[in-house]
């Protein structure tokens, strides 16, 4: 087996990533980029067609070793030949094969297969590496095992702050934010010394409408003494306005909070609600 005619077709898996990367940088639209990344399932068939063969020629090595040592013990236990007869007859020729010759060219093959492997474990860990780092960029869909690996993240009060808050921005992109989860950030939001990494916890919880987390918009809104913290808090109060203790809220922060940024935001939900309200109207809803 030629090793020039294996590798190019053994790096077919490993240059999909090239091609990724080219697809990235093109600003391609993000199903293309995930129909890409389907193509990891022809690199990992060919990873287990290679593992098959590997083993398979290894069984049969050791299958030969066995038939060899068998035959050389028949031949030592035969007893002597008789002379051979004045006039021999003719009879086909036989080729004989070498065992040891046999032996060796199996063992040739495993080791160009085991050459052809390490390319492609190579490759399928450049790709699952770069996979990775596309789920979580929000590139392309994160898949089950890190979405739950990420809640743990979440829920993990031993983890840093900055891990937290990155584990819950996957889980906002794949809309995966359990109760747990909500809590879980309710309390972070409310032991944190950082005005950051409460306005963060905001800004990305918006659209829960847990009423706990409604509580708590209603509690920072009012009270946190950043403003950053505050104008996140009225943005996310936004799933609550149909409720009238938020449309309170909002319209008293409108009317008085210390900073324009934040009494803007607040015009901006109740005029969207507004809005909504009026289209609702008008369509008979």
């Amino acid at each position: 087996m030629n090793k020039q005619s294996i590798i190019p077709g053994i790096l077919g898996g490993v240059a999909c990533i090239a091609i990724v990367l080219q697809m990235v940088r093109a600003g391609q639209d993000r199903q293309k980029l995930q129909a890409t990344f389907e193509t990891v399932v022809a690199l990992k068939d060919e990873l287990r067609k290679t593992r098959a063969e590997v083993g398979e020629l290894r069984s049969n090595v050791r299958e030969s070793k066995a038939l060899v040592q068998a035959t050389q013990a028949s031949v030592r236990a035969m007893p002597p030949m008789p002379p051979p007869l004045p006039v021999e007859p003719e009879v086909p020729e036989i080729v004989e094969v070498d065992p040891k010759e046999l032996i060796d060219a199996q063992q040739q093959m495993i080791s160009e297969l085991g050459e052809r492997l390490a390319y492609l474990e190579a490759g399928m860990k450049q790709w699952l590496v770069f996979q990775q780092k596309m789920m979580l960029e929000g590139e392309i869909e994160a898949s089950p095992e890190l979405v739950a690996a990420m809640k743990q993240q979440v829920l993990n009060p031993n983890a840093s702050e900055a891990d937290r808050l990155q584990a819950l921005r996957i889980l906002r992109r794949n809309d995966e934010r359990s109760p747990e989860v909500v809590a879980s950030m309710i309390q972070m939001a409310s032991t944190t010394e950082s005005p950051r990494v409460r306005a963060d916890i905001f800004r990305q919880m918006e659209g829960v409408e847990d009423p706990a987390f409604g509580q708590t918009l209603l509690q920072f809104a009012a009270n946190d003494p950043n403003a950053m913290v505050r104008e996140e808090a009225v943005e996310s109060m936004e799933a609550f306005v149909s409720d009238p203790r938020y449309l309170e809220a909002l319209t008293l922060i409108a009317e008085q909070d210390a900073s324009d940024e934040v009494r803007v935001e607040a015009y901006e939900v109740l005029g969207r609600y507004a809005r909504k309200l009026e289209r609702q109207g008008q369509t008979g809803r």
